[in-house]
């Protein structure tokens, strides 16, 4: 039954491509997940807003845009004091709010922010 072999290494091989693909597959899903999660990212602390949240920028993310205009990510890590204010302002959902990482940018020239 020379057929018969053949079918049954068609059918291993077919498994074993589906076996590589979940596989690459999930090694795709968990790249992309920390790469999303900010790992990697190359935090550098400048320094505490008025409130006393921490302030850290992401080295790598620091972009020349035109107008002498820079856009850097900020990461604002929260003080007590600042989660307060937010829960008074927007609602309890953020009483467990720690920090938030936003896009911000900077006009050299003036030497202010762009809003």
């Amino acid at each position: 039954m020379p057929g018969a072999s053949n079918d049954c290494n068609q059918r291993v091989e077919g498994n074993m491509r589906i076996r590589y693909a979940g596989i690459l597959a999930v090694i795709g899903y968990t790249v992309f997940f920390f790469y999303m999660e900010g790992w990697g990212a190359d935090w550098k602390f400048m320094g505490r807003d008025i409130k006393g949240s921490l302030l850290e920028i992401d080295v790598a993310s620091i972009s020349h845009q035109p107008n002498n205009v820079v856009r850097v990510l900020v990461k604002h890590i929260r003080s007590k004091e600042s989660v307060t204010d937010w829960v008074r302002e927007f609602g309890e959902q953020y009483k467990d709010f720690s920090y938030s990482v936003d896009l911000e940018e900077y006009d050299c020239t003036e030497r202010k922010g762009v809003y």
